[in-house]
């Protein structure tokens, strides 16, 4: 968060930045003294239109949406022996509130009404990425289909008609049933699916979902080598020509592999059902996959691949890696070619599974 960011919170709510060691030092020892705040990254002072100062609030760098810290207040009301809501209470209270808000909207507060602990005005930062009305979309979903390529000992999609045509009242009226494994198709890897006691599909928070989304092409040593993974010497070099990946990100493999959707024997490596030990296609290795959970925390990682894992994997450790630092995966995407490097919004909503391990998946991107 940055002097820039909170000026463009300016409409909503006006943030100053205590500018002196002596005024951090008197908040950071008032928050101590109420409880201990974890992961403090930058303290501001909020200000009403009339220039007086109400509290103090301070961004946690462990709670983002989109990229952009929550803010947290310290001090309710400025009073400094006011009570101090518990942390674990505010992040709560901000996921359920972020969860109700319709997509790309602007956090308006009351801030005045006493409703001082619902500061949601990190999302209001990022706003304008997610203005859809002014975004091209970008689909990142392959159809499900009699087609849809499925794991090779999964159950394939299937969709059974149950009306289509017009009814005896004389109205048009259609319905299917459909069935299908959770992992095939694009769809999300929730954090239960290789790791105990992660997040189930229904678990998986709107902001691990959505967020700023940046691209990494291995296309060349894809096209050289069907079994390629994305190494540390990639990340090096993207990082190298195009800045450092910023915590919080949804890390996109692209590996050209899509373009072979429509032929699973090139896709998988084999089209024989069952066959899981003659799997060819890219993926990334276990080593990216812990830098990037740990250097950089991404919230994500998705490929245009039927797993995360290359084809030959035996272990799985990439899945491991990822999952158990709570990061969801999603696998078969399309088109990731029509994305730029960095600047584009990733959006990728599941079906809401309860307890599920995974699902289908609608993923689409916005460009500015």
């Amino acid at each position: 968060m940055t002097s820039r960011d909170a000026a463009a919170l300016s409409g909503v709510y006006k943030l100053v930045m205590l500018e002196t060691a002596t005024e951090r030092r008197a908040v950071r020892k008032l928050g101590a003294e109420k409880g201990t705040y974890p992961g403090v990254k930058q303290i501001y002072r909020s200000q009403d239109p009339d220039g007086r100062f109400r509290e103090d609030v301070v961004a946690l760098d462990t709670e983002t949406v989109a990229g952009v810290p929550l803010l947290v207040p310290v001090i309710h009301g400025g009073k400094a022996g006011g009570p101090v809501t518990p942390l674990a209470d505010l992040q709560t209270r901000a996921r359920n509130q972020i969860a109700a808000l319709p997509l790309g909207s602007r956090v308006k507060l009351d801030a005045w009404s006493g409703q001082t602990d619902l500061l949601l005005l990190g999302l209001a930062a990022h706003a304008a990425a997610l203005d859809l009305a002014g975004a091209r979309l970008v689909d990142l979903t392959h159809p499900f289909d009699s087609r849809t390529i499925y794991w090779p000992t999964a159950r394939h999609f299937t969709l059974e008609p149950v009306a289509h045509g017009v009814t005896s009242g004389g109205w048009w009226y259609a319905a299917n049933d459909f069935c299908a494994a959770e992992h095939g198709g694009t769809h999300l890897d929730a954090p239960i699916h290789f790791a105990r006691d992660r997040w189930t599909a229904d678990e998986v928070p709107l902001d691990r979902l959505i967020g700023d989304a940046v691209v990494v092409d291995i296309t060349d040593k894809a096209a050289r080598d069907r079994d390629a993974l994305l190494t540390m010497a990639d990340l090096r070099a993207f990082e190298r020509r195009r800045g450092r990946i910023r915590d919080g990100a949804i890390v996109l493999v692209r590996s050209g592999w899509d373009r072979y959707w429509t032929d699973p024997a090139r896709y998988l490596g084999t089209a024989a059902a069952g066959d899981t030990q003659h799997l060819h296609f890219p993926g990334v290795g276990a080593d990216a996959a812990a830098w990037l959970t740990t250097a950089r925390r991404i919230h994500a990682i998705g490929i245009d691949t039927a797993s995360i894992d290359h084809g030959p994997s035996r272990d799985f450790r990439a899945h491991r890696v990822l999952t158990n630092a709570n990061v969801p995966i999603f696998e078969n995407l399309v088109g990731l070619g029509a994305l730029p490097p960095t600047g584009a919004v990733f959006i990728g909503l599941p079906m809401k599974i309860g307890g599920g391990s995974g699902g289908p998946l609608r993923a689409v991107a916005a460009l500015p």
